[in-house]
C-alpha cells in the first residue's frame, strides 16, 4: 500500500475590518492550480506543492516575489534507488509474489517532500521503503488443496471452493525509513541517512537546520505502557542528534489497545511540542469517552528533554504557543473554550468562553493577538490578558456565506496563511472548500 503521509495545521481566516482596529487580515492573490504540500517550512517564505506520487516533481512558489519554480522529478535523481518493475493489470499481485519468493521485491511504502532551501537549491525527500522477508511458512494451501487468490487489502488468500480465507503468512513486510538530502542544480543525492524504523514528519526548523520526527504510536503491550518517540535530524550535521520518548495511557477499543488520536503542534524553533490525545462527547457520553485518565495533553521541552502532561478538554482542535514560549493556547471544538496554559508547569492560567466550532487558534506575527477561528468567523483576541477585540464574520470572505459546513484546511506560515477557495452550497448559506487545487493567499496585519 502507498501511502502519502502528509502532516496538517487547520486554520482559518478572514480579510480585515474596516473599522477602529487595524487587527485583522489583508488579501494578497488567489492562486491557481498548486496543490500545497501541507507539510511546510515553518517561518518561510517559500510555499511547497503535493507532488504526484508517480511523478514526483514538486513546485515551489516564493509568495512575496510571486514566482514559482518546478523541480525534476526527485525520484528519478541519481543515487535513489528504483524499485523492481512489476507490470500493472490483472495479475499484479500474482506477479509481485513471485518475485518475493525471489527475494527480489520491495517497494516505497511512503514518500514525503520536507525540505527545500532555495537558497542552496537542496530539497529533502522521506522515504519509507518495504522489503518482504520469507518467514519460511511457504505458500498456504486452502482446506481442499486448491491455491488461494490473494486478496492484497485484506492480507488473506480467499478459498473459492470453501468460500473462506486463509491468512498469508509466507512473508512479513519489514519497514525501514530513509531521509535523502538532494542537491536540485547538479540533480544528485547529496548525503543519505538511515533513520530505522518507521517515521512520520511534524516539522521542519524555521531556520532551515533541524527537522522532526516521531514514530507512530505502536498498538502493543509494554511493560511500562505504550510511548511514542520523536527524533531530530541535525541537516548541518547530517546526524540524529536528539530522541525523547512520552508514555501515553494505555486505551482499548474492542479488547485490543488503541491510540486516542494523537495529534502534534510544535513551536517555530522546534523547542516546544504540544501533543494530545483526542476526545469528543455525545449524548450517551457527555463527558467524553476517556477516563482513568481523561484525555492528556503534553508539552515537551526539547533541549531539557522533559515534559508536562496536564488534562485536555474534549476535541481540543486548536492549539498554539506564545512567542515567548511560556504559554500555551488550546481550544475546545464542542464546549467553545480557550485555555491558557503554563508550560513550564503545565497548570492552567486562564480560560475563556468563546465560539463553538472553534477549530483553530493563531496569533499575530507580533504575538500580541490572538485568532480564534470558527465556523461563522473570526475572534481577536489580546493575547496577553485574553480580553475580546473584535469578530468578524465568515461573509467578509464569502459573500453571502453564512457558515462553514466543515473545516476548511490551512496552512500559516511566516505571518501569511492561505485558504481554500470557498464553495457555495446551492439553495445554502453554508460554504464548502472546494476541489480543485486553488487556494486564497492571505496576510495577518496589525
Amino acid at each position: 500500500m502507498k501511502v502519502i503521509n502528509i502532516f496538517c495545521l487547520i486554520i482559518f481566516m478572514t480579510i480585515i475590518s474596516t473599522n477602529a482596529h487595524s487587527q485583522g487580515i489583508k488579501k494578497i492573490r488567489q492562486i491557481k492550480g498548486f496543490t500545497l504540500n501541507q507539510f511546510q517550512m515553518k517561518n518561510s517564505q517559500i510555499l511547497c506543492s503535493q507532488p504526484d506520487y508517480y511523478k514526483y516533481s514538486p513546485s515551489i512558489m516564493d509568495i512575496i516575489n510571486n514566482k514559482q519554480l518546478k523541480l525534476a522529478d526527485l525520484m528519478k535523481i541519481p543515487g535513489i534507488p528504483v524499485p523492481p518493475k512489476v507490470a500493472y493489470g490483472a495479475g499484479f499481485y500474482e506477479r509481485a509474489r513471485l518475485l518475493k519468493e525471489k527475494g527480489t521485491y520491495w517497494s516505497w511504502y511512503s514518500k514525503n517532500f520536507i525540505y527545500y532551501d532555495a537558497i542552496k537549491q537542496e530539497a529533502g525527500i522521506l522515504l519509507v521503503r518495504s522489503d518482504f522477508k520469507k518467514t519460511g511458512k511457504g505458500r498456504p494451501k486452502c482446506p481442499r488443496g486448491e491455491n488461494g487468490i490473494y486478496e492484497p487489502f485484506k492480507g488473506k488468500y480467499f478459498c473459492p471452493v470453501t468460500n473462506s480465507y486463509i491468512l498469508d503468512e509466507q512473508f512479513k513486510e519489514v519497514k525501514s525509513t530513509w531521509y535523502y538530502h538532494l542537491d536540485t542544480k547538479t540533480k544528485k543525492v547529496a548525503w543519505k541517512i538511515n533513520i530505522g524504523e518507521t517515521v512520520y514528519p511534524v516539522a521542519s526548523s524555521s531556520s532551515q537546520q533541524a527537522i522532526l520526527f516521531f514514530s507512530r504510536f505502536q498498538p502493543v503491550t509494554r511493560p511500562d505502557g505504550p510511548k511514542v518517540t520523536f527524533l531530530r535530524l541535525n541537516v548541518k550535521s547530517r546526524k540524529m542528534d536528539w530522541s525523547y520518548s512520552v508514555s501515553v495511557p494505555t486505551r482499548v477499543k474492542k479488547g485490543r489497545m488503541d491510540s486516542s488520536g494523537l495529534s502534534y503542534f510544535v513551536s517555530d524553533d522546534l523547542s516546544r511540542i504540544f501533543m494530545r490525545e483526542y476526545d469528543e462527547k455525545d449524548k450517551r457520553h457527555p463527558n467524553g469517552y476517556l477516563s482513568n485518565p481523561k484525555p492528556q495533553g503534553y508539552i515537551i521541552d526539547v533541549q531539557n528533554k522533559k515534559h508536562k502532561n496536564f488534562s485536555v478538554p474534549v476535541t481540543t482542535y486548536g492549539s498554539v504557543f506564545s512567542k515567548d514560549l511560556k504559554s500555551l493556547f488550546i481550544s475546545s471544538h464542542q464546549l467553545g473554550l480557550i485555555i491558557r496554559i503554563d508550560t513550564s508547569t503545565g497548570k492552567e492560567i486562564s480560560r475563556i468562553n468563546t465560539h463553538r466550532n472553534t477549530y483553530t487558534l493563531a496569533l499575530s506575527p507580533s504575538g500580541k493577538y490572538l485568532y480564534s477561528f470558527h465556523y461563522r468567523g473570526i475572534r481577536i483576541f489580546e493575547a496577553k490578558t485574553m480580553s475580546k477585540i473584535k469578530d468578524i464574520p465568515l461573509s467578509s470572505i464569502s459573500d453571502g456565506a453564512w457558515s462553514l459546513l466543515a473545516v476548511a484546511p490551512i496552512t500559516v506560515f511566516n505571518g501569511y496563511f492561505s485558504i481554500p477557495v470557498l464553495d457555495k452550497i446551492k439553495g445554502s448559506k453554508y460554504v464548502i472548500s472546494t476541489s480543485s487545487p486553488d487556494f486564497v493567499l492571505f496576510k495577518f496585519t496589525e
